[in-house]
């Protein structure tokens, strides 16, 4: 794979097509799942990646050990993006007044209506019942952690994938892991 990375870069002939035709499966299911299963979306992101890989082909790194990995980080990149400039925000104001009728000086909460990819993917990924246990579960695990127990067993990513994904060291990976899943064994088994 990292033969055809360098292709692309050295602009070798047919080495678009092949770029793109080596790593489409791979980056279509991570987009179908982070974005709820919208094929539309997922299809549209993809060929942004690729817009954005063309354009900027001359600062790309001219070698890469996990081409896949980068090329998943820059979806997911791409998808934070979009969903930055999409994320809707309305306020609740926590209190009108105080109690002796004066206004009062709290600030208002800020509260956000998309739900989470994380959110998203457990939703449609298991049944019901499990589901509830699992979401509550993943809830109490750290953001890092979260992220690497859906990327390795969701997605089902190797080690130097994620590592090119999220620019975490290998032994990071593991102990965010091996955390995360303690926490979720147990969580588990507390209902």
């Amino acid at each position: 794979m990292p033969k055809i990375w360098a292709a692309f870069i050295d602009r070798t002939k047919g080495s678009d097509e092949s770029l793109f035709r080596e790593h489409y499966p791979a980056l279509y299911r991570y987009a179908f799942r982070i974005t709820g299963g919208d094929d539309g979306m997922s299809r549209d992101l993809i060929q942004t990646v690729f817009i954005r890989l063309f354009e900027r082909r001359s600062s790309l790194p001219p070698r890469l050990d996990a081409p896949e990995g980068y090329l998943l980080r820059v979806l997911r990149n791409e998808l934070t993006d979009q969903r930055r400039k999409e994320v809707r925000i309305r306020t609740i104001p926590l209190a009108d007044e105080t109690e002796d009728g004066s206004p009062s000086h709290l600030p208002d909460l800020l509260i956000t209506t998309d739900p989470t990819v994380e959110e998203t993917l457990i939703l449609r990924e298991v049944t019901d019942e499990r589901r509830r246990q699992l979401v509550a579960a993943l809830t109490t695990l750290s953001p890092a952690q979260r992220e690497i127990v859906l990327l390795r067993f969701y997605q089902e990513l190797s080690y130097p994938d994620i590592e090119a994904l999220t620019g975490l060291r290998y032994q990071s990976i593991r102990n965010y892991l091996s955390q995360g899943l303690r926490r979720l064994r147990k969580e588990i088994q507390k209902e």
